[in-house]
């Protein structure tokens, strides 16, 4: 973690509000216009797999916070169980607590880039992980999240990408920079203040190196090719910019096996 004096902290982090330890503030945060639009597209990657398959999907949550996605995808598609990973125990309880009614559920406190099991999963879920994951571990997330995936598996990714950056210094900027626009628009769409804030306090953690591991577009793109998995599609939900030279936002994404 980066320690540095408070007045240097940028203007646009002020008011942060912290949401690392507390539930009803992880639902507060996701329920903003371009988190919603992640839910949507993973939830048609889901469709679209079992539709070529056809058959009730065995689904994996890598960091599932709060349990939104695996309960948003077990009610879009046939699901025969949910295997839901998460190293906060609280998070992890309120996640089986909401998926219990849509399927067989089994609960893992562990490290999700450690987490091993003896099966495979036909759908792996990744929605607002692999930023949470310290960029010296996400090479070994990647790895880890394809060994257990089906060989027909889909691994959905929805994430939030900043700017290219070059150096720590460069990194902050790009990150002031990205959330300068976001928190803007989230204001523009009348997103609630509260949200609006849990937003920008996770902004604050990715500016101070902690928690937050935000990355650009193209750094995922070289990892998940290191990993051995490729894009089968994508969509941006909201860009921070119209120069698709440049580009950072929010975006879903559906990864396969190569």
């Amino acid at each position: 973690m980066v320690n540095l004096p408070l007045s240097r902290i940028p203007e646009i982090f002020v008011g942060a509000l912290d949401y690392r330890r507390d539930c009803d503030a992880m639902d507060i945060g996701q329920a903003t216009f371009n988190e919603e639009r992640l839910y949507r597209a993973l939830e048609h990657f889901a469709v679209a797999w079992h539709r070529e398959h056809g058959r009730p999907a065995i689904v994996l949550d890598l960091c599932c916070a709060t349990g939104l996605t695996a309960e948003r995808i077990a009610s879009a598609v046939p699901v025969k169980s949910i295997a839901l990973v998460d190293i906060d125990p609280d998070m992890l309880s309120r996640a089986g607590i909401r998926c219990a009614p849509r399927s067989p559920i089994e609960s893992y406190c562990v490290d999700a880039v450690t987490f091993s099991s003896t099966s495979t999963f036909d759908i792996i879920l990744m929605n607002s992980s692999y930023h949470h994951i310290e960029d010296s571990r996400k090479p070994a997330f990647l790895v880890n999240a394809r060994s257990l995936l089906s060989h027909d598996g889909a691994l959905l990714v929805g994430e939030n990408f900043i700017f290219e950056s070059t150096g720590s210094q460069g990194k902050q900027r790009s990150v002031v920079r990205f959330y300068s626009i976001l928190l803007k628009a989230l204001s523009d769409a009348g997103e609630k203040t509260q949200a609006i804030n849990i937003i920008r306090r996770s902004g604050l953690y990715c500016w101070e190196g902690f928690y937050e591991y935000k990355v650009s577009w193209r750094y995922f793109l070289t990892q998940i090719q290191e990993a051995g998995l490729e894009v089968r599609e994508y969509v941006a939900v909201w860009t921070a910019t119209d120069d698709p030279r440049d580009f950072a936002g929010s975006c879903a994404v559906r990864l396969a096996r190569r």
